[in-house]
């Protein structure tokens, strides 16, 4: 199903997004709701297909882990997410994470 949106690129759609949020973290306008609903979706689908183990951080807490990345570590969803980001990292590259953690680039 073809969306107006489909021509933006990542950082339009983003922007669009955040334009329509609300302090509470609702999206307000229905078809930036749409075009966010359908982006999570594409999301989900790529990270539950992906051989790799993918997890995503904000502000240094894990806030989601797709399947493999379970399975890899051997703990569930709600054992994971929550946690500080840097017990998954090896400790050879935790300077960097944390750096980046720091500058906002997680």
């Amino acid at each position: 199903m073809a969306s107006p949106y489909d021509e933006l690129t990542r950082e339009e759609l983003i922007g669009l997004v955040q334009d329509q949020l609300r302090p509470e973290g609702r999206v307000e306008h229905p078809v930036a709701r749409e075009a966010f609903r359908q982006s999570e979706e594409r999301f989900r689908s790529l990270t539950a297909a992906a051989f790799e183990g993918i997890g995503i951080s904000e502000n240094g807490k894990v806030v989601d882990v797709n399947d493999q990345l379970m399975r890899m570590l051997g703990y569930t969803r709600e054992e994971i997410v929550g946690h500080p980001v840097l017990v998954m990292v090896a400790p050879e590259s935790r300077a960097a994470v944390e750096q980046a953690i720091r500058s906002g680039q997680e």
